[in-house]
């Protein structure tokens, strides 16, 4: 199967099953809120944000061995795989034992760091080591899914995951409303994530007979794979940064102003990151089609395929913006009600960051593919500029301080280096041909963003008194964004022609 056609597949998969678990989050976000009340909704995705930070061991010896897996998939070495699979099973079981030290270490504090939360230890401490099972799973027993990821079966994975996330959901829901209890609702999270893995490898047996599973790996592996140690000790600073960005925001948030502020704030990245699985479905397994393509090493066809993917997530990116700053508060204030709406430049920085996530994601994709990882001042700085800014500003300004250090420091390290970093060691081409696209991109958008407003301001009036009005309204501005938004890039920015121009013959291919 080509490329394009795993990535077709990975999309048609994950859209569907889009539809269903976001409707029914949707749903069951609502329920759950005000059943189990927002102290619990915001102990669960605080204890996320511990896990992640003991995640930290796992050193990104993933994204390190995708790149070794991409050129032995591309020539079939099955040899060379298991060898790797060895080596990563190897690493990942050492690895697990160190997150659960980390995980035992972390709960004894519990009681000090929890010491204002009304909700008993008792639940506190099942919860996390319910989530910390889950994690050890994949170190010690599911460290294959990496294969499906990096062969461009990604859908494979989404399937039973989504599968098992729906079955969950709805038995939570069921729980929730026989016998509102805390325990019963963590138990069912234990087992659909048991559940899930043991299907998930049976299902990865079936489809590489080739795999030597439990293979033992030795420290011999580790000297005859130098290279690609010294890989994963870079990734590791990288991973770190990326933590940072991603998992603290809960933590400062939860320690600066309180457990209900981190469930607010996450009712928004809900919605955020459901639009945004909306319209990335299209560019789903976009990541191990890049590592594919760098392996072949046609740099004209590199290129080309890069400002695509450049034009392409900027265009998701900006409708993102547009239609979520209009649509997001109404969105909030009928599904949950108004005491949740948060202030209007705090969406606004959320936005902006979102925004930002979609455009820096062809620059990673780029430099992973490459296996580029060696500027660790980078990821460091990003990492330490963003907490520090956030925690200063968090002080004085609460919510709105922790998104400007995300804002800042993204925008400093993964905007101006990163593109600097890649043309110079992956394309090996003068950076500012990058800035002249770049900021075609940008152009459009702002264009788009004032043509938008006044006609937006002019003819749509949003009405949120019921779901039917407020789709209504959302229509007609969806409308006006993708019309005007879409014929702008087109104008402007020949990538995203040429992604335009394939697109076309693609969806006339399919009907012929």
């Amino acid at each position: 199967m080509s490329r394009v056609k795993k990535t077709i597949k990975n999309a048609k998969v994950t859209t569907f099953f889009f539809v269903i678990t976001t409707a029914i989050g949707f749903f069951s976000r609502s329920i759950f809120l005000s059943r189990l009340g927002d102290e619990f909704i915001g102990l669960a995705a605080t204890l996320q944000s511990f896990l992640n930070f003991l995640n930290l061991a796992e050193l990104g010896i993933g994204s390190a061995m995708a790149f070794a897996l991409y050129k032995s998939l591309f020539k079939k070495d099955f040899e060379r795989l298991n060898e790797l699979l060895a080596l990563i099973g190897y690493l990942y079981k050492k690895i697990g034992t160190i997150v659960l030290l980390g995980g035992i270490l972390l709960s004894l504090f519990f009681p000090m760091i929890f010491k204002d939360t009304s909700i008993s230890l008792v639940v506190i401490y099942y919860m996390f080591y319910v989530y910390l099972f889950s994690t050890l799973l994949n170190y010690y027993y599911n460290y294959y899914l990496i294969v499906l990821q990096t062969d461009q079966k990604g859908y494979i994975p989404t399937a039973y995951l989504q599968i098992s996330h729906i079955t969950k959901i709805s038995m939570q829901i069921a729980v929730v409303f026989l016998t509102n209890s805390f325990i019963l609702f963590i138990t069912i999270e234990l087992i659909t994530l048991t559940t899930y893995n043991i299907l998930i490898h049976k299902k990865i047996k079936k489809e590489y007979p080739w795999i030597k599973f439990f293979n033992r790996g030795s420290k011999s592996l580790l000297a005859e794979n130098k290279d690609i140690l010294i890989k994963i000790k870079q990734m590791f600073v990288h991973r770190i940064s990326g933590f940072i960005l991603k998992s603290t925001d809960n933590i400062v948030i939860f320690s600066f102003v309180n457990l209900q502020s981190v469930t607010f704030i996450n009712n928004y990245y809900i919605i955020t990151s459901s639009a945004s699985a909306l319209l990335s479905n299209f560019v789903t397994g976009t990541g191990a089609a890049v590592g594919s393509l760098v392996a072949e090493n046609d740099r004209i066809k590199i290129q080309k395929v890069f400002w695509e993917l450049m034009s392409l997530q900027h265009y998701i990116g900006g409708l993102l913006f547009l239609s979520l700053y209009y649509g997001i508060n109404p969105v909030i204030a009928l599904w949950l009600g108004e005491k949740y709406i948060m202030a209007p430049h705090i969406v606004i920085l959320i936005l902006i960051n979102v925004y930002i996530e979609k455009m820096r994601a062809p620059i990673i994709n780029f430099i992973n593919a490459y296996g580029i990882f060696h500027d660790v001042w980078a990821p460091l700085t990003e990492g330490v500029l963003n907490l520090l800014v956030s925690i200063v500003l968090a002080y004085y300004f609460g919510i709105s301080g922790v998104l400007i250090g995300t804002l800042i420091s993204v925008s400093l390290i993964t905007l101006v280096w990163k593109p600097f970093f890649l043309y110079k060691n992956g394309f090996n081409k003068p950076v500012f041909l990058y800035w002249i696209g770049f900021f075609k991109l940008l152009l459009s958008f702002i264009i788009s963003l004032i043509v938008c407003k006044f006609l937006i301001s002019s003819f749509v009036t949003i009405n949120n008194e019921s779901w039917v009005l407020l789709l209504v309204s959302l229509i007609q501005v969806g409308f006006i964004i993708v019309i005007v938004y879409s014929s702008i890039m087109y104008l402007v920015n020949p990538g995203y022609r040429e992604l335009s121009t394939r697109i076309l013959k693609l969806i006339k291919s399919l009907f012929k």
